[in-house]
């Protein structure tokens, strides 16, 4: 009833200094407690309660130990080109080991119908090698060195339950749940606050939002020129000489948008068995939370082309059409002074002025949804009565959809389980549903 193992591990790699190795160790430790309440608590078909401890490398990728230049496709009468690079390593680069202590039950009850696992963990990632920014004067932009940090903690949850078993129909559900409690960046570099660590693409002027790691924040907080508020209400420009006369106000300093990762995740598998030969896999997933940008609603609504461009306004009139005629965008809020204000503004002045002044608050949405990943039906071929059990001892014939139906998301003009750069999407090409078949054997 009591379990304990330890590894003690040594890496050597070529991408490290000559003769240098990172060396990790774990031990885990485990009492089943349910072998001393079994005729206590019949119910209790297992318990167990386990805690471990364990370090991991983090390697540097190959060529970072020293300056590498890149060769260019292209040339420049008939002499090749080459890229001069503009990140500098650290004469000490060197990998990283990261460390994660857990403590966890698992509980099934009911004969092992029903199930419960709760892990709680704790994770320091300390003088991983990171790239931090550097003044262009020195000749470089950024330095490559062991100086990052940050610390996470959170809970995983997982429960199973067999809501039904009959002799030609069975039911097995696993559900998982995840939230992060805590992920802090405790360091980046001497005398480095604050860490740039993705953006859109800035063009002349325009420069969208980012997403930064500061010392004593949460990882991945995302910037950007927002709306000036007062007490909440978004301030309108009232000087009728002004060129956004009628229009929001830019806060002088950068608005904070939210985290760019979810609150929490997790997903339903459901697998259903019909006859036994019969398969049908349902599953789903799911986040709730986070923040991301979108570069093509921004530049879809500057150029006019979308949706939300061509609506009809609260009168009932297309906001295409001219103020004069009824037309426009009605702005509402307040002026400098904190009093109420409104006015119509040109649909065109409206969504240009927003890019060119930098606003990018109707481009961030919510990375929430709901989604069917998986569906399939398989079926079990009866090896048995075709005469080759003798050479097979299985096989399964089964059909497969992924991506196969966005089922609730709080943004509708994009899939946030497709995103695919850490701020949001910069034009990427939209997710994709694909069918397939498969056909496992075994021998």
């Amino acid at each position: 009833m009591l379990f304990a193992e330890f590894v003690l591990r040594g890496d050597w790699a070529s991408v490290l200094p000559p003769g240098q190795g990172l060396f990790t160790n774990s031990l885990g430790t485990s009492f089943v407690f349910s072998d001393l309440v079994k005729n206590e608590l019949p119910w209790l078909s297992y318990g167990k309660i386990r805690a471990s401890y364990g370090t991991v490398t983090r390697l540097i990728d190959p060529y970072q130990l020293s300056v590498a230049y890149s060769l260019n496709t292209q040339t420049w009468n008939g002499n090749g080109l080459m890229a001069t690079p503009n990140t500098f390593p650290d004469k000490n680069l060197k990998g990283a080991v990261a460390s994660t202590k857990e403590i966890g039950i698992d509980l099934r009850f009911l004969k092992n119908r029903l199930g419960l696992s709760v892990t709680y963990y704790h994770s320091v990632d300390d003088k991983a090698p990171i790239s931090a920014q550097l003044s262009g004067t020195s000749g470089v932009t950024n330095l490559l060195a062991n100086v990052g940090s940050t610390r996470r903690r959170g809970i995983d949850m997982q429960f199973s339950i067999k809501p039904i078993i009959a002799k030609d129909f069975s039911w097995d559900l696993n559900a998982t749940f995840s939230k992060q409690l805590e992920n802090t960046v405790t360091a980046i570099a001497p005398g480095v606050d604050q860490l740039i660590i993705s953006g859109g693409a800035s063009f002349n002027g325009i420069n969208p939002p980012i997403t930064v790691n500061a010392v004593g924040k949460q990882w991945g907080m995302m910037y950007g020129g927002g709306v000036k508020r007062i007490n909440g209400q978004p301030v309108i420009e009232t000087d009728p000489t002004s060129p956004v006369y009628g229009q929001y106000v830019k806060d002088p300093d950068l608005v904070f948008y939210g985290s760019v990762l979810p609150e929490y995740t997790g997903g339903v598998q459901n697998t259903f068995t019909l006859f036994k030969n019969f398969t049908i896999n349902v599953n789903i997933d799911y986040q709730v939370g986070g923040k991301f940008f979108s570069l093509s609603d921004m530049w879809g609504s500057y150029s006019g082309l979308l949706a939300r461009t061509a609506v009809l306004n609260d009168k009932g009139i297309p906001i295409r059409n001219a103020v004069a005629d009824g037309g426009g965008i009605k702005t509402t809020g307040v002026d400098e002074n904190g009093k109420p204000a409104s006015f119509y503004v040109e649909a065109q002045s409206y969504f240009h002025s927003l890019v060119e002044n930098n606003i990018f608050d109707d481009y961030i949405y919510d990375l929430s949804f709901v989604k069917l990943r998986e569906l399939s039906f398989g079926y079990k071929i009866p090896v048995n009565k075709l005469n080759v059990r003798r050479f097979l001892q299985s096989a399964t014939f089964s059909i497969v959809a992924r991506n196969a139906w966005l089922i609730y998301s709080k943004t509708k003009d994009f899939d946030p389980a497709e995103i695919s750069s850490v701020y949001g999407e910069d034009g990427q090409l939209p997710g994709s549903r694909s069918i397939g078949v498969n056909l496992r054997l075994g021998f």
